[in-house]
């Protein structure tokens, strides 16, 4: 079962187009909140803890060094990304990019290919998983437009 069967339509109320073009002034009203409180309520012991555990998996995951923008990264563009680009891009030290793909690759948000060429090939692409968390880059991109940080 996965968290979309949970919900009439398969996703939590303000949440049904996150696909789409988002407009920044979204906000998620009191009824939003509330209906995101009742799901969670109805869920049994045992789904419960298991949403727990994979929220406290996925921040701790997330709270690493350089993990949001890497997975941003990937976030913002249609195509897969090479080590050096992404190294390129985000200016990592090679030992955490390549740490942190790593455990996106563990943790199955990312797939790695290997090309067997002269010099070595290597691509990540995000997986469905990985591609389920790109919306909240979506509303974090619209946050920042709209407000700072002091």
């Amino acid at each position: 079962m996965t968290a979309s069967d949970n919900w009439e339509d398969g996703a939590p109320p303000g949440f049904e187009n996150v696909g789409d073009e988002i407009p920044p002034e979204i906000q998620l009203d009191q009824a939003a909140r509330q209906a995101i409180v009742d799901h969670r309520e109805s869920l049994s012991a045992a789904e419960h803890e298991s949403a727990e555990a994979t929220t406290a998996a996925l921040f701790d995951l997330l709270g690493r060094a350089h993990s949001m923008r890497i997975l941003h990264a990937f976030a913002t563009t249609p195509d897969a990304l090479r080590f050096g680009e992404l190294n390129e891009e985000l200016s990592v030290s090679p030992n955490t990019l390549s740490a942190r793909l790593s455990e996106f690759v563990d943790a199955g948000l990312l797939d790695r290919t290997e090309y067997d060429e002269v010099p070595p090939r290597v691509e990540y692409e995000p997986t469905e998983t990985a591609e389920a968390l790109f919306p909240a880059f979506g509303f974090i991109g619209f946050w920042a437009e709209t407000h700072d940080l002091d």
